[in-house]
């Protein structure tokens, strides 16, 4: 598909996206740099450390790997579809409208960050718990847990306490599969889990990423019309010494601003925890040693701040809910700076194709939310009372209420795109629910 609207892989990421470490410490230091990150789980890092080291062109393995990722994502859906009850036909075209040829797949397919795998990862994970759910068989089962291990070390959103929270669901439907449901979990969850310790022990935090405090003053103190006398709030609170003035500051300030209040941390002794800027780029570097302490400062802050001024949160919520209803492909509009202007030029030429899609979204533009969204929103979590009480649709109906209650408020501006990470299998559960009435089909093994 990509082929035919002429869009190139993209790899620019690679110089600027904060998440990533500098390509000359992932070289050339790789074990050491993976070991002090603290600023995001490793996995999206270590696949970017094998394409630095392998001396090829980045694109020469990305974009092979990108395809192959989509159309295993497609096969997954389709997979998933079926199981939910769909007939062949109805599942092919579900799931070409939904993915196949919607706009966001080429979007992310050709864009070089996480989006994609985790697409795959997640469309995977629902796929192994409903075959497990169905069959009880231990290589779904496998599945389930090790694509929940990736999702976590790959992105900070999917927490760890997803792995026993689906293993509990599983195990209530499944009960005589309940000790073989957490022997694997517990598995699967050694390395997530091992992460989050190293970060404890290192750094202080029982977390994969340093960024959430950040992440949420920015939720508080955005550009939105609403939000703009927060800061003055909060510069209020911190004059009568309620919160620092850490929580004064711009949200993901340069590591020197952060010092200058919270006072010179020692030196680590190592570049990726050292060094204020990329060294191949000059950018921020995000993985400083400074955030750590910044993290602490600001969960304290966000404490009081959550007594103090609790509609600045229920705004900004508000307002990240709102760009989680646009379509996935918006996310050019909005952050236009992050692609290639190649592809963008390529994308707005397809303005029939992209019009068709926002009246499929029920997207009018600018800042409306996307009508059809919510609708599939509000169709899934009225579905869910049935969906938990079949054994098929339970974990994986959790599943994706997790990751929409987490994605949906806690960010500005991007929240379409990590709606793409679990909008296909979402929209085919949201559609069962609406279209079908009675159980999709009873596990073999079904002990409850």
């Amino acid at each position: 598909m990509r082929g035919m609207v002429g869009f190139e892989y993209d790899t620019s990421s690679l110089i600027w996206a904060w998440q990533l470490l500098d390509p000359l410490w992932l070289r050339e230091d790789l074990l050491t740099s993976l070991w002090n990150m603290h600023m995001q789980p490793p996995l999206f890092n270590l696949l970017t450390a094998t394409v630095l080291k392998s001396n090829l062109p980045p694109k020469v393995l990305l974009d092979p790997l990108y395809l192959t990722l989509g159309a295993l994502t497609t096969l997954t859906l389709h997979a998933i579809a079926r199981r939910l009850g769909f007939s062949e036909i109805l599942s092919f075209l579900a799931v070409a409208l939904i993915f196949t040829l919607n706009p966001a797949s080429i979007v992310y397919e050709t864009w070089y960050f996480y989006t994609y795998p985790a697409l795959f990862l997640t469309s995977l994970a629902v796929l192994s718990m409903m075959e497990f759910s169905r069959s009880g068989a231990l290589l779904p089962l496998l599945g389930v847990f090790a694509t929940l291990s990736l999702l976590i070390l790959l992105r900070s959103t999917y927490n760890l306490l997803l792995i026993p929270s689906v293993a509990a669901v599983l195990a209530w439907h499944l009960r005589r599969r309940a000790l073989r449901i957490m022997l694997v979990a517990s598995l699967f969850a050694l390395p997530p889990l091992l992460w989050y310790g190293k970060n404890l022990v290192k750094f202080g935090l029982f977390s994969s990423s340093s960024w959430f405090p950040m992440n949420l003053l920015q939720v508080i103190t955005g550009e939105h019309t609403l939000l703009r006398g927060n800061r003055e709030r909060i510069v209020s609170l911190h004059r009568r010494g309620e919160v620092s003035a850490v929580a004064t500051l711009p949200p993901f300030s340069p590591p020197e601003v952060y010092e200058a209040f919270l006072g010179p941390s020692p030196p680590a002794g190592v570049e990726a925890l050292d060094a204020p800027r990329k060294p191949s780029s000059g950018r921020i570097n995000y993985n400083h040693r400074i955030y750590p302490e910044v993290f602490k400062v600001l969960l304290r802050d966000h404490m009081l701040l959550l007594r103090r001024m609790p509609d600045a949160y229920v705004v900004g919520t508000a307002a990240g809910a709102l760009y989680f209803t646009l379509p996935p492909y918006a996310h050019t509009t909005f952050s236009p700076r992050l692609f290639a202007e190649g592809n963008r030029r390529r994308l707005a030429r397809l303005r029939p194709w992209l019009k068709a899609y926002d009246l499929a979204y029920g997207w009018m533009g600018g800042l409306l939310p996307g009508i059809t969204v919510l609708l599939l929103l509000v169709v899934f979590i009225r579905g869910l009372p049935d969906a938990l009480r079949e054994p098929i649709r339970a974990a994986p109906s959790l599943f994706l209420l997790y990751l929409v209650l987490v994605h949906a408020p806690f960010e500005r501006g991007e929240n379409m795109r990590f709606r793409f990470q679990f909008e296909p299998p979402l929209i085919l559960f949201a559609l069962r629910s609406a279209f079908r009435r009675g159980p999709t089909s009873q596990p073999s093994c079904t002990d409850s």
